[in-house]
């Protein structure tokens, strides 16, 4: 329940800081109203008629908190933010206003709220940054200096519940912007993770792209021996002549869905050109499991609309040796993979061995 009310409005964002915003407005304005709610409940035990008046007064702004995640989830998100922030300042005016005065420091939230537009308003929306803001530090700054001067009532309390009080005050202001933070944490690592992602994969397989391939090789190649595999779909122009460029499309998907499954989780599996793939494999296993791969998908055809397309590949194998770069290893992949190529298509050869033997 608390998950589909913080995200109410989500559904017509268009985009993630957009949808950050609609969040946090949904959230201050739960917390704004969790925070009269317990307000008042305090006001209740300490009985004090000041506090019961003040807070009373208070819990009729409740409806316009409501209010403003109605019109997010209604798709007004300028009206949102500004009924939210008229509303948090009127429920603050009528707590100093009807008798609390600034006893209990309560002004502080205007120095909260004079905080949050830059967060919750648009960059295009300055002129509403710059007049919420102003509008905040000037009602802060004017009590700050004068104060405002509170009911005799008020005198009844004990040092000890004012400091409660004030102390729930500044912990309020401090929950709301350690949870704005929070949430900014969150939005911040997801678009960053989202950029890499964009930065290192294929974006048609899904795979890794060459880029990310050549950092990972690099690195491993300094740590242990390993077998680099290149492999290349053999008449892969014949699937795009005689069926389209969207069975060439499924074609490359097809084969790294059918690859993937015979890798471990740890295998670095790329896609490095149009129908050019890579993977890294332990060198004492690279050979049989690269036999193992060229016949997994010689014995899976892609189903594209009615045709049934058979495929193969030719595979490369070389295994690193001491002092090689990733220039070497490359080469030497890529020397295999065009002996394969030559001597027929549809096999396994290494640049240590002769051609590995296919079986059927």
């Amino acid at each position: 329940m608390l998950r589909r009310l913080i995200s109410l409005g989500c559904q017509y964002s268009e985009t993630k800081t957009l949808e950050r915003k609609i969040i946090l407005v949904n959230i201050a304005a739960l917390m704004a109203s969790l925070t009269t709610a317990i307000y008042y409940a305090i006001y209740l035990v300490f009985d004090n008629p000041t506090l019961l008046y003040s807070g009373g007064a208070q819990m009729l702004t409740l409806p316009l908190f409501a209010l403003v995640l109605a019109a997010n989830y209604s798709g007004r998100f300028t009206f949102a933010r500004w009924s939210l922030f008229i509303t948090s300042i009127s429920s603050v005016l009528i707590a100093i206003t009807s008798g609390q005065g600034t006893v209990f420091n309560t002004h502080f939230y205007f120095m909260l709220f004079a905080i949050l537009p830059i967060a919750l308003f648009k960059n295009d929306e300055w002129r509403s940054k710059a007049m919420m803001t102003s509008v905040n530090m000037v009602f802060y700054i004017y009590l700050e200096v004068f104060g405002w001067p509170h009911d005799a009532a008020m005198d009844l309390l004990t040092e000890t519940q004012v400091m409660f009080l004030q102390i729930m005050v500044a912990a309020s202001c401090i929950s709301c912007l350690m949870i704005l933070q929070s949430i900014n944490e969150v939005y911040a690592e997801q678009a960053e993770q989202s950029l890499q992602r964009q930065a290192f994969t294929d974006g048609l397989t899904g795979l890794y792209n060459r880029r990310y391939f050549s950092i990972q090789l690099q690195s491993k190649l300094i740590r242990e021996r390993l077998c680099l595999l290149l492999l290349d779909v053999d008449h892969f122009k014949q699937v795009n002549d005689n069926y389209g460029h969207a069975a060439g499309d499924q074609a490359l998907i097809h084969l790294a869905d059918t690859i993937s499954a015979y890798l471990r989780p740890d295998e670095m599996f790329a896609r490095i050109g149009g129908e050019e793939f890579a993977i890294l494999l332990p060198a004492h296993e690279a050979v049989i499991r690269a036999e193992q791969i060229r016949q997994a998908v010689a014995h899976t055809p892609l189903f594209f609309q009615t045709n049934k397309i058979n495929l193969t590949i030719s595979i490369g194998v070389h295994e690193s040796r001491e002092n090689d770069s990733e220039e070497d290893i490359m080469r030497g992949a890529d020397n295999a993979l065009y002996q394969a190529k030559a001597t027929g298509r549809d096999k396994v050869i290494t640049t240590q061995t002769s051609a590995y033997k296919k079986t059927s």
